[in-house]
């Protein structure tokens, strides 16, 4: 059973994960890495795909989500540039910059860091 709905929220793999990071200089991108077994991941998954649902409508973001325990070797490899520690870790990327977010997980504190990041307005 996926943690995440499918219908919101856009399941990566490596193969796949530099071109959807790619984003135009005014789009971001929102990254959970997560592993099935985890308990916080669960919890989480209403409120991202509710995120997801929300950039079904606001094209300046998109969400996504990668599966740190089937891809560690990946996630080993990403820790080189950003320090992934535990699950779930949420990434914010927008052009060359990786935003670590560790502000509450919450759609409202989600929202006010994607005003920020992402349309860059304080």
């Amino acid at each position: 059973m996926a943690v995440f709905d499918p219908r919101y929220v856009t399941e990566l793999a490596p193969s796949d994960f530099d071109d959807r990071m790619r984003t135009k200089p005014s789009e971001c991108s929102f990254v959970v890495f997560y592993a099935p077994w985890c308990p916080h991941c669960h919890s989480i998954a209403p409120i991202w795909n509710d995120m997801g649902k929300l950039a079904r409508k606001d094209t300046s973001f998109g969400v996504y989500s990668l599966n740190g325990d089937k891809y560690k070797s990946f996630v080993k490899l990403l820790s080189k540039k950003v320090e992934i520690t535990g699950f779930p870790t949420i990434l914010i990327f927008k052009g060359d910059d990786i935003h670590v977010y560790n502000d509450d997980r919450t759609i409202t504190a989600l929202m006010n860091k994607c005003s920020k990041i992402c349309k860059g307005k304080r």
